[in-house]
């Protein structure tokens, strides 16, 4: 079986940023499930507002669709480690 979270197609980093530059930072939602992998210490630093402000005014690094039809994007953090996003395909068109 394959992992549904594995990358099926690799994208376009660059074209992907362009289209994420055209939304509204209130147009991307978080909910509770986009946290709840995260210590508390985490959730602090991580919110909304700073994974917004990644998603708009970042290129990732890595921009690929997965087998369960989301988008994976990757961004260079902080001392080489990545931060990977997870969107809804229905979020990108």
């Amino acid at each position: 079986m394959i992992d549904s979270t594995k990358i099926k197609k690799k994208l376009n980093e660059e074209n992907f940023y362009q289209k994420l530059k055209n939304y509204n930072k209130d147009k991307i939602e978080c909910t509770n499930h986009s946290f709840f992998r995260f210590s508390e210490e985490q959730r602090k630093k991580f919110t909304c507002e700073f994974v917004r402000d990644i998603i708009i005014n970042q290129t990732p690094i890595l921009a690929g669709l997965q087998y369960n039809g989301n988008y994976a994007l990757f961004y260079d953090f902080e001392n080489g480690r990545l931060l990977k996003v997870n969107s809804n395909s229905s979020m990108i068109v």
